[in-house]
């Protein structure tokens, strides 16, 4: 049986540890080696030490060797492992390199402050324990070379591991003749490439960096040793071929997958025994560099592959120089060995002799590996410690696709050939198994107390969150996420630019960002991946890109492949609390045939395609209401509503310009293409004609079908209360008219409209936005079981009317329900407003056992449901009488009594952005009071706008007033706190906005304002307004106003004396706080010339200054940068002192401000104040105050917290985020106008 001998120097660097003990013994477990394969650990550049591990210059036993003895002792109690099954350790020779230091009792190199050896606590820990005992095999060799004997080499195959250990190699060859010394395998670490001319000029300026030094071989011994060393049948690991591999080190924030990698290996270990994690990381905390990266292992797989049969195990022959992206054999007497300062390095004939230079003498060659194939070397690492511990993995396989992938590519590079598909497999693999390697860590990271090293591995204090079960979620989440991306893509390559794209998402600053927006690649390239034909996308496209309504559709796909795949959690993952075992049967279409799934999945992948700009453009309408359409041949046809085609030319074409509705446009493109290519219409909007033959023409029939039952306005869209029922009719119609004909065929109508609303946002998330809450999918279930009963009657005139109704009713129960008053005339307008706003109106109870939420009688309505029929109730009453009753007329209006009525599109989106800020905002208001000021306008707003619409048509039409809802969202900061006038004023605005076709142009003229300040915003609205020549909004007391009033103040008053007339004012406390939250909001967005301001005007008041400079001392600012940093200071300490924090006497320290009064100040601004007085003490430069001060203020600025007793927190963070915002700025410049 072949052994494996190493000379290594453990507890110096990581990786030994690894390729010595941890590879091997999983490598055993794996089946990779004979359990029983010798292994023996020589260790060199050995410590002496005692029986304890503690280092002493006369210790007897070897510390490397007792080190490895503890390690394999914890490794055979954890497993119970055989003793013939471990490696055997001989201590070895004892460092030339390291000398004793009697002060720090250890071996150490002064040099370089290096330690012979760094796990020493853990070490002593272990052999201190009364039953741990050392025998005699551990100690030191009492004469020169003696520990060779105990290889025993004669009657066995021996491979040699050097790591670096020459001294230990050359002593062990010396013993042998050079002709038997090359029966050996040797795998070497610890060689420079051999140096060209002018590797050897950029290399050799820094001796101490340079990879082979005197540490672990005599110079002496350097020569004998290199030749010995220079054969066929040694392959070397040179130095800096091997950096492009993972790092194992602490991470707490990943930077892209390679930190995924670093922390894989270590984990894997420890799913097969605890201890070898917990070895890794002891090493990592006590290391010099808290890290190392696992180039040893590399010689350890040389040797596994030299001994082992890997096709029965991994499926394909590997070889050694697969490690590696080439390999390079030099003439060894091309060669010569330089002593540099005691360091040895190989050089070629390039370079220049010395006559010190010394010949290698061997007519062999040296070869060594070009640079690590780190994607193949991390593949065998991770197959081989999975294949120990869990062999039957998803993640194995795809580590055991790369090996095999990756040694068919090996041969073909041999023959001088390249397969493109086959590298482009590996690549899709390898991210594969990143990925799945991530889902993993997840999954560690949401288990049950997990153990410290793990915890350390993955830098679980970068996960911490104040809201922890949030953060449990968002990993569940991501780790589902993870996991349905992999499935979809089981069989199908990845896109070649996502290993590119997933590693600058993990450049985002925080873990929730990372993971999002790696949640927003995977949804871009499932959307993509999911649609039926790349025409299908295409279709789609809007200025030549997928955008909005691809991304809609797509995610329409995506939802429903998930639900079909049972992977409701991850599309609905808190919908799924409201769903019923039924239901989603229903949404998965479970008791469809594939025919009717597969039609299903081409409809919904189809169906808004007349909205790209393919169709768009090639759809005209001319005035007799013919169709005239150019398809793709070129050819141009005539359809008449009556589906009869003749030819047409291009000028009829171009002279046809009525409006097209986007449906009908796809439906005669789709019919004319039909006609000209003699296919079904969806095989021409598939594949521009005739479908491939074995494909199942059956579904495109179906689908033919489900075009002209579903294209119609979103019956599941009731629930939104946007639709009156005119608008909602056809559509309904078709649905009973296909109950009649199938009530499967029914089903499918239904479902359609249910992922239709389920994507209507696009979002890049793989949880559906608008399928996201309980109570949405109780909505949708309620009204199918009410269109569901009343198709089931018989005899009735108008199904879809009586359905319309009935459910509006059941929901409109609620009103008054909540109100706790009588049923009023009003209730159904309050029940389409609140639908509108997302109110659940029935009671609900929840399961305790599972969070499964029902609709019960018994149970309670919603707080927020709750909360909004109130404020729209409230809302509703302070509209003038006549008002009010025109709006109820208009909401019940349903357009049957010769009234036509009118949709208000997007009506949801502007009351939603009017009282939360936006479509799917958060969080919530909580405020009755503020949602009912909020709403007020907008519903005068929407009877405006209804009124307007209905004067312009005598049928049923629409307005689409998206425009308004994004311009209120923008500027929603001014607008919740707004007083009503202006509310009421802004309003008018968007109404007179509206009519004149302007929204638009104001919306893209408002620019990205949403985070700015209500000051900011309100300034560009107006602004905007002169740009678009409307009159003014003519407003009192705006903080615009206000602002002029701030300035003129500040100019010419102390801040003192402003807060005092505030304090005496004759208004409530309410409007002083306020006040002073407005006022301190404009000073610290105007910080540099208040600082001006006040110190002219404190002078003209007879005001000193207050901050003592210490003339005589050396921190005077005698320079331009100190004294723009006092001035700085100064600025801050006043804005501390001299702020009404109003924070409680107990929430913060007592302080005089600048006129002596006492004021109290939070404790972290108390903080800022004592460095600051350091400076003026003369402890501290003001420089170096301004870097502490800065570091405390970014510090809090993150905080969002402050405090038990702030009853204004907000302008609390208003003062650490702009201080942090003006240092940032060049303090030279801001203060260097200010006279000190």
């Amino acid at each position: 049986m072949v052994q494996i001998v190493y000379f290594t120097d453990p507890g110096k660097d990581g990786d030994d540890l690894i390729a010595t003990v941890h590879l091997i013994m999983q490598a055993k477990k794996a089946g990779i080696i004979d359990p029983l394969t010798p292994i023996k650990l020589v260790t060199t550049d050995e410590i002496p030490c005692d029986e304890y591990g503690v280092q002493k210059p006369d210790g007897k036993y070897g510390l490397r060797a007792l080190y490895l003895k503890m390690q394999i002792e914890k490794l055979q109690k954890q497993l119970d492992l055989p003793t013939e099954h471990l490696p055997e350790i001989i201590p070895g020779p004892v460092t030339t390199y390291y000398s004793y230091d009697e002060e720090l009792k250890k071996y150490h190199y002064k040099s370089s402050e290096s330690d012979a050896f760094y796990p020493t606590a853990e070490v002593i820990e272990y052999y201190q324990q009364s039953e741990v005992t050392v025998g005699p095999e551990y100690l030191l060799s009492s004469s020169e070379n003696a520990w060779t004997k105990k290889i025993k080499h004669k009657n066995e195959e021996t491979v040699l591991v050097n790591i670096a250990s020459f001294n230990g190699i050359e002593d062990f060859l010396s013993q042998i003749p050079p002709q038997e010394q090359k029966k050996f395998k040797i795998f070497n670490m610890g060689y420079n490439k051999p140096y060209s001319a002018e590797d050897y000029q950029n290399n050799t300026a820094n001796t101490n960096s340079l990879p082979y030094n005197e540490r672990s071989t005599a110079v002496k011994s350097a020569a004998p040793v290199a030749t010995a060393l220079a054969h066929n049948n040694v392959f070397h690991i040179v130095s800096g071929t091997t950096r492009t591999l993972p790092k194992y080190t602490q991470i707490t924030s990943m930077k892209g997958t390679a930190d995924v990698l670093s922390r894989s290996f270590p984990l894997l270990s420890g799913h097969y025994a605890p201890v070898l994690l917990t070895s890794i990381v002891e090493f990592i905390k006590n290391s010099k560099h808290k890290g190392f990266w696992p180039h040893d292992a590399v010689a350890t797989l040389m040797a596994l592959i030299e001994i082992s049969n890997w096709k029965p195990i991994f499926g394909t022959d590997i070889l050694k120089e697969m490690l590696f992206t080439d390999s390079v054999k030099v003439p060894a007497h091309d060669l010569r060995l330089r002593v540099l300062n005691g360091t040895g390095i190989l050089i070629d004939s390039s370079v220049p002799a010395d006559k010190d230079d010394i010949a290698i003498e061997s007519d062999e060659h040296f070869i060594y590996g070009k640079e690590i194939d780190s994607v193949f070397f991390t593949s065998l690492l991770h197959a081989i410690a999975l294949s120990a511990f869990n062999p039957n993995s998803d993640l194995l396989n795809y580590y055991l696709n790369i090996i095999k992938l990756k040694s068919e590519v090996f041969y073909l590079r041999q023959e001088g050939k390249t397969d493109s598909v086959k590298e482009k497999s590996i690549k899709s693999f390898w991210i594969k198994a990143n990925l799945l390697e991530l889902q993993h860590q997840l999954e560690l990271q949401v288990q049950g107390n997990p153990n410290e090293a793990v915890k350390f591995i993955l830098g679980a204090e970068a996960l911490e969150a104040e809201n922890k079960q949030a953060l449990r979620k968002n990993i569940l989440k991501w780790i589902r996420e993870i996991s349905a991306f992999l499935h979809f893509f089981e069989e199908f390559d990845l896109p070649e630019s996502i290993a590119e794209e997933i590693n600058k998402a993990f450049l985002l600053p925080t873990t929730e960002k990372k993971l999002n927006a790696l949640t927003g690649i995977f949804v871009n390239h499932l959307r993509t991946h999911l649609m039926p034909s790349e025409r299908s996308c295409d279709l789609l496209k809007q200025e030549e890109k997928l955008a909005a309504e691809f991304k809609r559709t797509g995610n329409s796909v995506l939802y429903y492949h998930l639900a079909a795949e049972n992977k409701f959690d991850t599309a609905f993952s808190d919908g799924i609390l409201g769903m019923s075992s039924e239901y989603k049967k229903l949404l998965r279409l479970e008791e469809h045939s594939p025919t009717n799934k597969a039609a299903f999945y081409l409809h919904l992948a189809l169906h808004d395609a007349g909205k790209g700009d393919f169709i768009k453009n090639a759809v005209h309408k001319d005035a007799q209401g013919d169709y005239i359409i150019h398809l793709p041949s070129g050819n141009y046809v005539k359809i008449s509503e009556a589906k009869e085609i003749s030819s047409a030319d291009a000028l009829q074409f171009v002279q046809a310009k009525e409006y097209v509705d986007h449906d009908l446009a796809l439906e005669f493109f789709g019919y004319a293409g039909s006609k000209e290519k003699d296919c079904s219409a969806t095989e021409y909007l598939l594949f521009g004609g005739p479908a491939p033959k074995q494909e199942n023409k059956q579904k495109y029939v179906f689908c033919d079908e489900l075009f002209n039952l579903c294209n119609e306005m979103n019956i599941a869209q009731i629930v939104q209360g946007e639709i009156p029922f005119s608008g909602i009719k056809k559509g309904l119609d078709l649905f009973f008219a296909a109950y009649k004909q199938n009530p499967k065929l029914a089903e499918l109508v239904f479902v359609h409209h249910c992922y239709d609303i389920f994507g209507a946002a696009a979002l890049d998330s793989m949880v559906s936005i608008t399928g996201n809450s309980p109570e949405i999918h109780l909505k949708i279930n309620l009204l199918y079981q009410v269109l569901v009963d009343v198709a089931q009657q018989q005899h009735l005139n108008s199904p879809a009317e009586e359905a319309y109704t009935l459910y509006r009713k059941k929901l409109a129960a609620a009103i008054p329900d909540i109100l706790n008053s009588k049923p009023s005339s009003h209730d159904l307008a309050v029940t389409r407003i609140a639908q509108m706003l997302r109110c659940h109106l029935f009671r609900t109870s929840k399961n305790p056992d599972n969070n499964q939420i029902t609709i019960n009688e018994e149970g309670q309505y919603e707080p927020r449901t709750r909360l909004f029929v109130e404020s729209i109730d409230a809302a509703f009453h302070q509209l003038p009488r006549r008002d009010r009753h025109k709006l109820i007329s208009f909401l019940d209006n349903t357009g049957t009594e010769g009234n036509p009525a009118v949709m208000v599109m997007y009506g949801p989106k502007l009351f939603l952005s009017a009282t939360t800020g936006g479509e799917f905002a958060s969080p919530e208001p909580t405020d009755k009071k503020k949602i009912t000021e909020c709403l007020m306008p907008m519903l005068k707003l929407y009877m405006n706008l209804y009124e307007f619409q209905s004067s312009r048509s005598t049928k049923y039409s629409s307005i689409d007033v998206n425009d308004l809802s994004l311009i209120v969202s923008k500027v929603f900061t001014w607008y919740k706190d707004a007083d009503k006038q202006q509310k009421e004023r802004f309003a008018r605005l968007l109404f007179i906005l509206q009519k004149n076709g302007q929204a638009n142009a104001f919306l893209n003229q408002l620019g990205d304002i949403k985070s700015k300040t209500a000051s900011e915003q309100l300034t560009k609205l107006e602004e905007c307004l002169k740009n678009i020549a409307l009159p003014p909004i003519v407003l009192e007391n705006l903080p615009r106003s206000e602002n002029s009033a701030f300035a003129t103040k500040l100019r010419t008053i102390p801040i003192q004396i402003i807060y005092a007339d505030l304090k005496k004012a004759r208004i409530t406390e309410s409007a002083k706080n306020d006040y002073k939250k407005r006022f301190l909001t404009y000073v610290l967005e105007h910080l540099a010339e208040v600082s001006e301001w006040q110190i002219e005007a404190k002078k003209a008041w007879g005001f000193t200054n207050d901050i003592k400079i210490h003339r005589e001392s050396i921190f005077a600012p005698d320079s331009p940068k100190e004294a723009a940093n006092k001035a700085l200071l100064e600025v801050i300490r006043y804005l501390i002192i001299d702020t009404q924090w109003d924070i409680g006497w107990f929430g913060g320290e007592k302080v005089s401000s600048s006129e002596g009064s006492p004021n109290i100040v939070p404790k972290g601004m108390y903080a800022v104040l004592v460095e600051i007085e350091k400076a003026q003490k003369g402890q501290v430069t003001f420089t170096t105050t301004v870097e502490q001060v800065t570091r405390m203020v970014e510090a809090s600025a993150l905080k969002r917290d402050h405090g038990f007793f702030n009853k204004r927190g907000e302008t609390t963070q208003i003062f650490y985020d702009k201080v942090q915002e003006l240092l940032k700025q060049n303090a030279e410049e801001t203060f260097a106008s200010i006279p000190y």
